[in-house]
């Protein structure tokens, strides 16, 4: 009785954990390229068939932020492309024989805007590095409105003069936010009202 006892108990442990083994062997053919890869609705006991649909949902939230994050890549790379080629060309073009004080002038003048780019893309990734991290969260304090927007000002003025736009600014303000996040957010409006409007 006991020999049998003990067998069967063998038998319905191997039995109970199948489903256990078949989902370790699934998460372990689950790799960076496959992400696609899912547990499925396979006709899992009661007890494990919450746990496979938690690790679907949780396949397809990591699925969309890789997509996201290579799209981006791909993305920063095409810009990042533009201005760096810009940057090369120019040079080489200065070096290729001796030119005026004014030449070089002019040349400078027109590498600025690259630099002004590359700066922007600089700050947008710096942004949204702090913006997906759990670790940084948002510091308010009260601050001066004008001081914050006259550095948005500054940082634009060089942009807006090349457009033939002119930036001011007037009023009295105190406001209690995340500093750079509001010359962030002030930052994007000017940059697009510059590059947009007459």
């Amino acid at each position: 009785g006991v020999v049998i006892a003990v067998v069967s108990g063998v038998v319905i442990t191997r039995r109970g954990l199948q489903p256990l083994q078949e989902i370790t062997e699934a998460t372990r053919r689950i790799t960076g390229s496959r992400l696609s890869a899912r547990m499925g609705h396979k006709h899992w006991p009661a007890e494990l068939d919450a746990l496979a649909s938690a690790f679907d949902q949780m396949l397809d939230r990591l699925e969309e932020a890789f997509n996201r994050l290579s799209q981006f890549s791909a993305d920063l790379a095409h810009e990042l492309r533009t201005p760096i080629n810009n940057l090369m060309v120019e040079t080489e073009v200065a070096l290729s024989r001796p030119r005026t004080v004014e030449e070089y002038r002019h040349l400078l003048e027109s590498t600025m805007e690259d630099f002004e780019r590359l700066s922007r893309m600089t700050e947008s990734l710096l942004f949204l590095a702090r913006a997906d991290s759990s670790q940084s969260p948002l510091k308010y304090q009260r601050v001066n409105a004008i001081h914050e927007l006259e550095s948005v000002r500054e940082f634009y003025e060089a942009l807006a003069e090349e457009k033939g736009v002119k930036l001011q600014c007037t009023g009295v303000a105190s406001l209690e936010v995340d500093s750079m996040l509001f010359r962030r957010a002030v930052g994007n409006l000017v940059a697009n009202a510059i590059r947009h409007t007459p």
